[in-house]
């Protein structure tokens, strides 16, 4: 598979958006006729009051559960390597079955209208997303990743907000554990799917899909009783997401208070893998990996300023994973997230917020810490 991502990464998808800014600048100024403003911001200000637009906009929840799936198969590996040590003769430590990471997101996107389709807007949507993670000891990696897609937006002369999407994945990952010299790199290339829909004033839900084709080389110096040796295979998986959600909106505490309740499955499946040695690649757990999640969880914000230009926020999560196949050196099914941030409002569904996560499992072997900066620049 070609190389999506080099070393022009962050010129190329931040001249990806730009570019999709202004042909939505270019599109909103040339088809005034055909789209109207005040319908456009009527759909946005009800995306925005129901929750559905930062639910689009939500990549932290595909980063958690890559981060947790990294922490299991990093905690299997890391036992594999100290028992592989511990036959060679060398000392070894006990075995560790705790995780502790961090991450740092930026991300970037906007949607903008560039036509009417069946009598609804079509919107052209991009995301730009940078993602680094650290665990001491045991995972270091990146993951880089650009969405691009079209939306069907709102009815003309309604009310209500709803959208149906199809997009194309570009990702570009890369591992290198801490434990052992070796790493992981490669690209993915798929397909995501979203649609939402305003079901009254209180509630709303969305749909998410998508399913990444991901191929890659791995390499490691493993250890043996004679010596080292470098052990290198390709890798290709395929890796699908299926999430739902159910909002409700209310005001409360002189604020918006949000509840959101939602159900995430991510399945990945390993093609048979032979190394440069003549064996069969095993994964730390087989060909198939499995996480599901159920989720709820209340978010509140406020407005604040002498322009009401700032928002800032706080969010709680709880979470139970009632399937998991990763579990074996790291038990650790409930987890508590606890958000905060702030938001400087730019305009309609435009703003620039910086937050602070923190994932804490509940028996304490799992826990991480986050910080992103997200910029939503619809038009």
């Amino acid at each position: 598979m070609p190389q999506f991502f080099g070393k022009r990464t962050t010129v190329i998808c931040l001249g990806l958006l730009l570019c999709n800014i202004s042909l939505g600048a270019a599109a909103a100024e040339n088809s005034s006729a055909e789209i109207s403003t005040a319908e456009h911001r009527r759909w946005q200000g009800a995306m925005g009051t129901s929750g559905l637009r930062r639910s689009i906009a939500l990549g932290t929840s595909l980063g958690e559960w890559l981060n947790r799936t990294l922490s299991y198969r990093s905690a299997e590996q890391s036992e594999n390597i100290r028992q592989w040590r511990e036959a060679a003769g060398a000392p070894v430590a006990s075995p560790i079955r705790n995780s502790s990471s961090d991450s740092k997101v930026i991300q970037a996107e906007s949607l903008a209208p560039i036509s009417r389709f069946a009598n609804r807007e079509v919107l052209l949507r991009s995301t730009v997303r940078f993602a680094r993670r650290g665990e001491p000891d045991r995972l270091d990696g990146r993951s880089d990743r650009i969405d691009f897609g079209l939306f069907l937006g709102a009815r003309a002369n309604s009310n209500k907000a709803g959208f149906t999407g199809l997009g194309l994945i570009l990702e570009d990952t890369k591992g290198k554990p801490q434990f052992i010299e070796g790493e992981r790199a490669g690209n993915g290339i798929g397909l995501r799917f979203d649609h939402g829909e305003v079901i009254n004033k209180t509630f709303a839900y969305h749909i998410r899909a998508e399913h990444l084709w991901w191929n890659g080389d791995s390499k490691i110096n493993r250890p043996s009783p004679t010596g080292s040796a470098l052990v290198t295979h390709d890798v290709d998986l395929g890796r699908s997401l299926i999430s739902t959600d159910l909002i409700g909106n209310y005001n409360v505490l002189g604020g918006q208070l949000r509840w959101r309740s939602a159900i995430h499955l991510m399945l990945s499946l390993y093609d048979d893998q032979i190394n440069n040695l003549g064996e069969a690649v095993n994964e730390p757990f087989g060909d198939r990996e499995r996480l599901g999640v159920i989720r709820t969880g209340a978010y509140q914000a406020w407005t604040v300023g002498a322009d009401r230009q700032y928002s800032p926020y706080i969010e709680l999560i709880a979470d139970h994973e009632f399937t998991n196949n990763l579990d074996t050196q790291i038990r650790d099914k409930n987890t508590l997230t606890f958000k905060t941030g702030i938001a400087w409002l730019l305009g309609p569904s435009q703003r620039i917020q910086i937050e602070y996560q923190r994932f804490q499992g509940i028996r304490g072997h799992r826990e991480r810490d986050s910080v992103s900066l997200v910029a939503i620049l619809d038009l």
